[in-house]
């Protein structure tokens, strides 16, 4: 499983959330950027950005996480989550 103390407060709250939904879910290695969280299901893997809701997310930000899944990577996420 992950290494939760690592997380944000609001990393471990998405989390929390996503497992009750019945995600298997762990934090994205360190060295990652372009998102936070991996998420499984059987034929679906999902990468999560986690955002602060008090912070103001640009365009921008939302552009490179698409581009990011559109690309291939060597994760092969179906979807993600922003």
């Amino acid at each position: 499983n992950t290494v939760i103390h690592r997380a944000t407060e609001t990393e471990r709250l998405a989390l929390f959330l996503l497992r009750r939904e019945g995600w298997s879910a762990q934090i994205s290695p360190k060295e990652q950027k372009n998102y936070h969280i991996e998420l499984y299901k059987p034929n679906q893997k999902a990468a999560v950005q986690v955002r602060n809701q008090r912070g103001k997310v640009d365009l921008g930000q939302i552009e490179k996480f698409f581009r990011f899944l559109i690309e291939p990577n060597e994760k092969n996420f179906t979807e993600g989550i922003f």
